[in-house]
């Protein structure tokens, strides 16, 4: 996915295919990156686990699997434009909004 001035990576970028959705959430962690998941059953509840707990994460947007790739970009664009560094974070929000 390509958003103009917005890092953004992946998990098959980083050869992360198949590791553990903890292992995942802990990564986008210490890399201080939002976490972009289609995974709702298990990212979001750990998402909330943290926040529940006193920790803190970057935060994660859910987007549906059957959602149209360009509906997604164009959402996400907007987001990125219209978000303050940390605005993210400890939030789980679903897209498109």
């Amino acid at each position: 996915m390509y958003l103009p001035d917005v890092d953004v990576t992946s998990i098959n970028e980083l050869r992360l295919k198949g590791t553990p959705d903890p292992e995942v959430l802990q990564m986008a962690i210490e890399q201080d990156r939002v976490l972009l998941t289609h995974d709702k059953r298990t990212m979001v509840p750990l998402a909330d686990q943290l926040t529940e707990s006193g920790s803190s994460h970057p935060g994660v947007i859910y987007v549906n699997r059957f959602s149209q790739m360009g509906t997604i970009v164009d959402h996400l664009a907007t987001v990125a434009g219209a978000s303050h560094e940390n605005e993210w974070r400890n939030q789980v929000k679903f897209v498109p909004f």
